[in-house]
């Protein structure tokens, strides 16, 4: 089985790179890594670290809830992770988690 991971920050954007990977790929593990947008300095002044982390794992669930819907129906296997430092660390910390990966980065400039 082969080992899938998204970089996203943008819903549509995903939406529009992976949907044509699927015609292409059978059964598989997607390993969906969300990388929510920067908390500016006035408001990460006013929040708490438990704060800033509820703020960014309710947004991964939210911008890739329907990614992980249409990757589920087909039967493949789904894991949402939040991106929580470079995404150089990121990667080789999934590389050594599930082995050979296929890198996706489907981030919107």
């Amino acid at each position: 089985m082969e080992t899938f991971v998204i970089f996203a920050n943008d819903k549509t954007h995903v939406m529009n790179q992976v949907l044509p990977l699927l015609e292409d790929t059978n059964a598989a593990k997607w390993v969906l890594v969300g990388c929510p947008p920067r908390v500016t300095r006035h408001a990460g002044k006013w929040l708490t670290q438990r704060a800033l982390k509820r703020f960014k794992d309710e947004w991964t669930e939210s911008n890739l809830r329907d990614i992980a819907e249409i990757l589920k129906q087909r039967g493949d296997t789904v894991v949402m992770r939040v991106a929580t430092s470079s995404l150089l660390q990121m990667t080789k910390a999934l590389k050594a988690e599930f082995g050979p990966l296929r890198i996706i980065d489907a981030r919107q400039q």
